[in-house]
């Protein structure tokens, strides 16, 4: 038993290592930048959390509208203010709670005495959406809160303990504080104590109603209103339910598992094994050009529908079987527990999200996993390392992508920012917008764009979101400055399809085009002096204005001289 215990805690090690080591110098990436914003203005005032202002659209807006409570935020401002807001002490920071989640999760598989729980905790870490989101974005240490939970409500169900009661809501607490998409688990909770007849714990239910209505508390004192109860609605999109099929099939190798567990004979077997390889060796011609990329990619999302709806139908047999086995009794066991789970947050997910992520169904995919243990057992050696296989090159392949992905705006930023002379304005966010700033490159406001003068440069990527430039610059292109990429981007997330997904949209795709093309462009004008001076001619107390705006907007007279020029000009001309 000893030895068992060992083995396990060295491949737990190994696990997290292989994902901490892969993600450890990782450029800062999509809504990175946000969370590390809104981190350092919490370093300098904690009382105030969501006071301070991120430019995240067009103009800096108050964090408080946007939809995130900040306790990540808070560990962040913390480890930054000590260590530095720099890749390799966050991403340590945030490898605390990938440790955490592989830690819970393996202690799940204790608790429901998983047969194979050390191929089930394979599978778990080599999922692709696991390792490609070790960003510091929210989802890894809410996963690691919802798991958490999760353990603490299984061993107080076993033991009839409170004490796992009020630990198992001390952690759902501090996940509900991180991101509200574990709301789930509170109904899903008090479900498994009915059920059980323990009622005395549904009094740890006061807990995170404690929490939330001291940060409830919080927020009014702060700016007036509740954040919980003030963030943006999203409307339902019945698009959504197909988005998220798409999205499961995309990042689950272990269906093959699934299938032979469910159906184990020769034949499966084989059929199995004969279109793994047909398929990777598919992706390995289209590299080389004998096969035309675009026919893969258009295949794809059948594939990943396919492969959903499939999981979705062997889910649904073995529910089934369950049920027709051990009737009323099942609902009280452990098992039922993680299918509601499962179910919970796979509907929430589905209904709640404004777009589909591989980072939202992070929530989903280990209780697939757990609820599943019995058929992954079932499928025996040969299947289950077809599978760990199969998540291992595409978990590493995306991984390594992603880690391209991410560190091509790190490189291009410092690049571009060297070629350039003058003053020079970034646009666009994600990445780029951390990068572009630490380069020296100053941050475009779409309502303080007078700051903006003749002489300028504006750079920004095409496939990155940005501000939208006022139509009173004109610019004209200077460069189009972007890398070819090699084989570790051909599995590729293009256009943040790993961060944002859907049935038109696969989760990934294949791709031998550059990353992103960076548009170097410079602020031009018709405007000369003697214009000026018959603007000037035409409206004696156009003068006395531009000063009077100048004082009250805070900018220096010829910046409010240069903007209004041209319309004077216009309007002399007119007249």
């Amino acid at each position: 038993m000893g030895t068992v215990k060992y083995n396990e805690r060295n491949l737990l090690i190994g696990l997290w290592l292989f994902l901490t080591l892969i993600n450890l110098n990782k450029a800062f990436h999509i809504d990175d930048t946000f969370h590390l914003e809104a981190a350092v203005q919490i370093a300098q005032d904690p009382l105030h959390p969501m006071s301070g202002s991120v430019n995240w659209n067009d103009t800096p807006h108050k964090i408080s509208i946007y939809n995130q409570p900040p306790l990540f935020f808070f560990f962040i401002a913390g480890f930054g203010s000590v260590f530095g807001y720099t890749e390799l002490p966050l991403h340590l920071l945030l490898s605390v709670f990938s440790f955490l989640a592989l830690y819970y999760f393996q202690k799940i598989t204790s608790m429901l005495h998983v047969q194979r729980a050390k191929i089930l905790l394979i599978l778990f870490a080599l999922c692709p959406a696991f390792l490609v989101n070790q960003n510091l974005m929210v989802d890894i240490p809410l996963l690691a809160c919802l798991l958490g939970a999760v353990y603490f409500l299984l061993k107080g169900i076993s033991f009839q303990s409170l004490k796992c009661y009020a630990w198992s809501m001390i952690w759902f607490s501090a996940g509900l504080l991180i991101k509200y998409s574990i709301l789930p688990f509170a109904p899903l909770f008090a479900l498994a104590l009915l059920l059980n007849k323990q009622f005395k714990g549904l009094v740890f239910l006061l807990l995170p109603t404690l929490a939330l209505v001291v940060w409830s508390w919080w927020n009014y004192s702060e700016y007036g209103a509740m954040h919980f109860f003030d963030r943006p609605v999203h409307q339902l999109d019945f698009d959504q339910f197909f988005n998220f099929v798409a999205c499961l099939g995309a990042i689950s190798p272990f269906f093959v598992s699934l299938i032979y567990g469910t159906f184990p004979n020769k034949m499966v077997k084989f059929l199995l094994l004969t279109t793994c390889v047909l398929f990777l060796l598919c992706i390995v011609s289209s590299f080389f050009g004998w096969l035309s990329i675009e026919v893969i990619n258009g295949s794809l999302n059948t594939i990943f529908l396919g492969v959903g709806f499939s999981i979705f139908g062997l889910i649904a047999v073995q529910a089934v079987s369950s049920v027709l086995k051990k009737k009323w009794e099942y609902t009280k066991t452990k098992e039922f527990v993680i299918f509601a789970l499962m179910m919970g947050f796979a509907l929430f997910m589905i209904v709640s999200p404004q777009f589909m992520a591989s980072r939202h169904l992070l929530l989903v995919v280990p209780f697939v996993l757990l609820f599943a243990h019995s058929l992954i057992s079932k499928a025996g050696n040969t299947v289950n390392w077809l599978s760990i296989s199969l998540a291992f090159l595409l978990s590493l392949s995306m991984g390594i992508s992603d880690w391209l992905y991410a560190n091509y705006y790190r490189k291009m930023a410092a690049e571009t920012a060297s070629l350039i002379e003058g003053r020079v304005w970034g646009l666009g966010h994600w990445g780029w917008q951390w990068y572009s700033q630490k380069e020296g490159m100053r941050f475009y406001d779409s309502e303080k764009e007078i700051a903006v003068g003749l002489g300028d440069y504006l750079v920004f990527p095409v496939h990155v979101p940005k501000q939208p430039i006022s139509k009173r610059i004109q610019y004209e292109l200077v460069e189009k400055r972007y890398h070819e990429i090699g084989p570790g981007s051909f599995i590729s997330g293009a256009n943040a399809s790993f961060y944002n997904s859907s049935v038109s949209k696969p989760l990934w795709s294949l791709s031998k085009k550059p990353i992103d093309t960076i548009y170097i462009c410079k602020v031009i004008d018709d405007i000369s002096i003697e214009d000026i001076k018959l603007a000037m001619r035409k409206s004696e107390t156009w003068l006395s204005s531009m000063k009077q705006k100048a004082i009250d907007r805070n900018v220096p007279l010829d910046s409010m001289l240069y903007i209004d020029a041209k319309w004077l000009k216009d309007t002399a001309l007119e007249e």
